[in-house]
């Protein structure tokens, strides 16, 4: 029911199904046995909706707090699961939106650290494999204005090229 009121409002705009959502999906966490395999996926889509409401609110703490839900979504899921790798890129495009806030190099490092062994071992045709090139962009173009080096500018082009020819048709 969260995520079908996170994607209602996805659809309509509007913020109370934004915080329904949220409030169903921390409901389901918090009624989770620890260990049961569901509380990977209740932290990363709590981490997921958290991190929307702060691109809506521009509230720090929910950002925060959609990090920390996404770290612990990502601790508790097995290595090489297809869930851990799309949470692990939603991870790192939260740690980038808090760089873009705050200018918190730790976590422009941090994001892009959580992404390169992604980059290297993730199957071509991961689900998560184009978003993943596309962090890896956004974070070069971050690591770009912090540093004025045209390396990272030049691959944060190299990235986001390679995104674009990987992207499914439609």
């Amino acid at each position: 029911l969260g995520s079908a009121l996170i994607t209602r409002y996805n659809h309509n705009g509007q913020l109370t199904d934004l915080h329904a959502g949220i409030r169903v999906l921390q409901d389901s966490l918090d009624g989770t046995v620890e260990g049961s395999i569901n509380m990977v996926l209740h932290y990363g889509n709590l981490g997921m909706g958290q991190l929307l409401l702060y691109r809506r609110t521009k509230d720090i703490y929910d950002l925060n707090d959609g990090i920390a839900n996404l770290r612990m979504a990502v601790e508790r899921c097995l290595d090489g699961s297809t869930d851990k790798s799309q949470f692990t890129v939603n991870l790192s495009s939260g740690l980038y939106q808090r760089y873009a806030a705050l200018e918190d190099p730790a976590d422009l490092r941090e994001g892009t650290e959580l992404l390169q062994p992604l980059f290297q071992t993730s199957p071509a045709e991961s689900v998560s494999q184009n978003a993943l090139i596309a962090n890896l962009g956004i974070g070069s173009i971050y690591q770009f204005s912090e540093t004025q080096n045209p390396n990272d500018l030049n691959n944060a082009m190299e990235f986001l090229r390679l995104a674009i020819s990987t992207c499914p048709e439609g």
